[in-house]
């Protein structure tokens, strides 16, 4: 399978789009109150990154879903940075400092539904 040429523009508006949902509002919030505070994004940013990033299964599609950090995690997040290099300092590492520092990796009850406004 051939890939497209890489195509900076495209992103660019890409990006943009993105930028503008009411939801990135939310994200960026969440991760300025936590530069603040010195602390890690909590789950309602967290769920929001994982959904917009998610490739749709595995680990990332895992935590969307179920608040659950499992083990492939870093790998997935490895691949976020690469191919959205867009979002990798700010969405992406707040993200996997939430997915790190976080004590118990397994699904949060209500996960979906608490975030969900």
């Amino acid at each position: 399978m051939e890939r497209e040429p890489y195509n900076p523009a495209e992103e660019l508006q890409q990006t943009a789009e993105l930028q503008e949902a009411p939801e990135a509002q939310r994200i960026r919030e969440g991760i300025a109150e936590a530069l603040r505070d010195g602390g890690t994004i909590d789950h309602e940013t967290a769920w929001l990154i994982a959904r917009h990033i998610t490739p749709g299964s595995g680990a990332l599609h895992e935590l969307a879903t179920t608040g659950e950090i499992t083990p492939d995690i870093g790998t997935q997040l490895e691949i976020a940075y690469e191919v959205l290099p867009h979002l990798a300092d700010t969405w992406i590492a707040a993200l996997d400092g939430y997915c790190y520092r976080r004590q118990d990796k397994g699904p949060v009850p209500g996960w979906r539904r608490e975030n969900e406004r």
